[in-house]
């Protein structure tokens, strides 16, 4: 049978049952953070939950229960928590679980360092986005590479070229400020049907996450695809190899993707990559008309 994740009220629990609790928040160089949030609405402190490893392959290697923190955070029961990002400061995105009006739908509430985020009150300040997202899609993922990339998904399977869609800004600021409508680019990925995008992140390569819909088993249920560039990503064949980490995500949670806590507070080298020449307005996602999407015959993986 699982640990559950929540083990008692205490928003800062540590140990899921398997393990003795090491701290998830443990000093080390490059942390890497990945997110857990409740599929449903839950209360203050239960709702999102932070497993650290020491490095990506640790990630990989997890085993099924892992220790970690709990955010202090009171999601509304209109929203969910989908991403953490860092930018020299931790980056809380929540959106809407349903179609929002423009301005409303995606909000970020900023902590200046880890122990922060683990200690946040129940209620907290942010910025909402002024992006407006159409229906059929939701916002999934927020990485940093020196510039922002919004990622949106669908929320039901799609087809490929048409699932994965991703925003950029050059700043923080231009990401709270943005049009309802905004330009960027599809993936050429086919996600499986049984299978969501739910990340991304950068740690000096693009790691796209997928995660199943429903509760799956041990090292079934977290999916890793890697790519040496943004243009890469983009360009994405429908069926890519990758990586699943062992962790076992208990049924009430969700893994919603993970960052990378890099010292200096600046990517790696290779952070700000040019744009591929291409861009396609984000037509299907943001309500503007017929975009142009890529088709594959490839088999779904």
């Amino acid at each position: 049978m699982k640990p559950p994740f929540v083990m008692s009220p205490a928003w800062r629990s540590c140990a899921l049952a398997a393990l003795l609790c090491s701290g998830g928040g443990a000093a080390m160089a490059e942390p890497y953070r990945l997110l857990l949030s409740t599929r449903g609405d839950a209360d203050a402190g239960q709702e999102v939950f932070v497993a650290t490893y020491g490095s990506y392959n640790a990630l990989v290697a997890s085993p099924a229960a892992v220790s970690g923190d709990f955010s202090g955070i009171d999601v509304a029961p209109g929203y969910t928590a989908v991403a953490l990002t860092y930018d020299g400061r931790y980056r809380l995105l929540l959106t809407t679980r349903a179609d929002g009006p423009a301005g409303g739908e995606v909000f970020i509430a900023s902590y200046n360092s880890y122990a922060d985020f683990v200690a946040s009150p129940a209620a907290v300040g942010g910025d909402f986005s002024g992006i407006d997202v159409a229906p059929g899609y939701t916002v999934s993922g927020l990485a940093y590479d020196g510039k922002y990339r919004l990622m949106l998904t669908t929320r039901v399977d799609g087809a490929a070229g048409d699932e994965v869609f991703i925003a950029t800004y050059d700043s923080f600021a231009d990401l709270v400020s943005s049009p309802a409508a905004v330009g960027g680019n599809f993936s050429g990925i086919d996600v499986a049907s049984a299978y969501t995008a739910t990340g991304l992140a950068y740690d000096g390569k693009y790691r796209l996450m997928l995660t199943t819909r429903a509760d799956g088993a041990a090292g079934g249920e977290v999916f890793i695809a890697t790519y040496d560039s943004f243009a890469e990503l983009v360009a994405s064949p429908a069926a890519v190899g990758g990586d699943f980490s062992g962790i076992d995500v208990s049924p009430a949670y969700q893994a919603r993707g993970f960052t990378v806590e890099f010292g200096n507070a600046t990517p790696p080298p290779g952070g700000t990559v040019p744009e591929p020449a291409t861009w396609a307005l984000v037509a299907a996602a943001l309500g503007m008309g017929a975009a142009q999407r890529r088709r594959s015959a490839q088999r779904r993986r």
